[in-house]
């Protein structure tokens, strides 16, 4: 199995079980996939989602939300372009409830790929590779850590060399807050869905 389909292999199983365990508060009215066909009449066929996680309301046969994930596990800094292109995937694939999610472990965002990204309420993330993770004890009042982690969050997402403290997971949501929790930010981001419906 390539490195990529690994990584896709890895995102897909961390938040099915994350659906599953009921820890996001939609266990039985969402379903998670990998590599599932979404039809895109502009190319005439489907177009291939990594990761995609369907949250159904109010016993719907259709899905009320659509979320996709772009897994891209370069070793290089992720450009614009590729941040363009999923925006276009998403335009392609579903409606206003069709959101987006690109996530990576070995690369980082270059500083346009954010700001185009949070422009098109585009959610980036970043799952560390273990060897770039140090786990430190601090004593730190909430705000302090608050305030520090929003740091970690902003250099783990453009430095693809930054060693992450105490997380291994970061994430800037579409309504443009950072997290570091996956479990957090899926939350998040499923809260703010939901809402918009």
């Amino acid at each position: 199995m390539s490195a990529g389909k690994e990584f896709e292999q890895k995102v897909f199983s961390t938040i099915e079980a994350l659906v599953k365990n009921e820890e996001l508060g939609v266990s039985r009215t969402a379903k998670v996939y990998l590599n599932k066909g979404y039809f895109s009449r502009d190319r005439g066929k489907n177009i291939i989602a990594d990761v995609s996680v369907e949250v159904f309301v109010a016993n719907s046969e259709t899905p009320s939300i659509l979320w996709i994930w772009e897994c891209k596990d370069y070793g290089k800094k992720i450009p614009v372009d590729d941040i363009e292109e999923f925006h276009s995937k998403l335009e392609q694939i579903g409606s206003d409830n069709t959101k987006g999610t690109l996530i990576t472990s070995k690369g980082a965002f270059q500083k346009a790929a954010l700001n185009y990204a949070s422009s098109k309420k585009i959610g980036l993330a970043r799952l560390m590779p273990n060897d770039q993770v140090s786990w430190v004890m601090y004593h730190m009042d909430p705000f302090t850590f608050d305030k520090f982690q929003a740091t970690n969050t902003i250099k783990a997402l453009t430095n693809k060399s930054h060693v992450a403290e105490n997380s291994n997971f970061y994430g800037l949501t579409l309504s443009n807050n950072l997290s570091w929790s996956l479990e957090q930010y899926i939350q998040h981001e499923i809260n703010e869905m939901l809402n918009e419906l």
